[in-house]
C-alpha cells in the first residue's frame, strides 16, 4: 500500500515535471499521460484502501523524493534519458508488486490490481519504446 500510494504520487509528480523540463515532445506527451493516469490510479488506490480501512499515504517515501530532486536537477536531453529509464524501472516493479497482489485473494486491492495491471504495463512498454529512441539518437 504504501509504495503503490508514494509510486502514484511520485508519477504525478514527476509527470509534471517532465512536462516542464523534456526536451522531447514524446517525453512531455508520456509525462502528461501519467499525471493523467496515476492520478486516476491514486483515487482508486484511495478507494480499495478505505475499503478495507488501510490508508495511503499522505507524502511519497524517501527513495521517490530522492529520484525527484536528481531528476529536477537535469534539463533537456539528459533529463529525457533519466527520465525515461527512471519510468522504466518503477513501471517494471510496479507490474511485479501489481501481478503478486492480484493473485493474492479476493479483495479490494485485489481488484484494484487487476484492474490498473493492464495501464501500467501498456505504461511500461511506451516508456521502453520511448527509451529506445532515446538511446538511438
Amino acid at each position: 500500500m504504501n509504495d503503490l500510494g508514494s509510486g502514484n504520487m511520485t508519477e504525478i509528480d514527476l509527470g509534471r515535471l517532465a512536462q516542464q523540463k523534456a526536451a522531447s515532445a514524446e517525453v512531455k506527451a508520456f509525462g502528461e499521460m501519467l499525471v493523467r493516469d496515476h492520478t486516476k490510479a491514486l483515487d482508486a488506490l484511495k478507494q480499495a484502501a478505505a475499503q478495507q480501512d488501510l490508508q495511503v499515504p499522505a507524502m511519497v517515501n524517501e527513495k521517490h523524493r530522492e529520484l525527484r530532486d536528481r531528476l529536477s536537477m537535469l534539463t533537456g536531453s539528459e533529463f529525457d534519458r533519466a527520465y525515461i529509464n527512471a519510468m522504466v524501472d518503477a513501471h517494471e516493479a510496479t507490474v511485479k508488486k501489481l501481478e503478486d497482489r492480484k493473485d493474492a485473494g479476493v479483495d479490494a486491492l485485489q481488484q484494484f490490481a487487476s484492474t490498473i495491471l493492464p495501464t501500467v504495463q501498456q505504461h511500461l512498454e511506451q516508456a521502453k519504446q520511448i527509451r529506445d529512441k532515446l538511446m538511438s539518437l
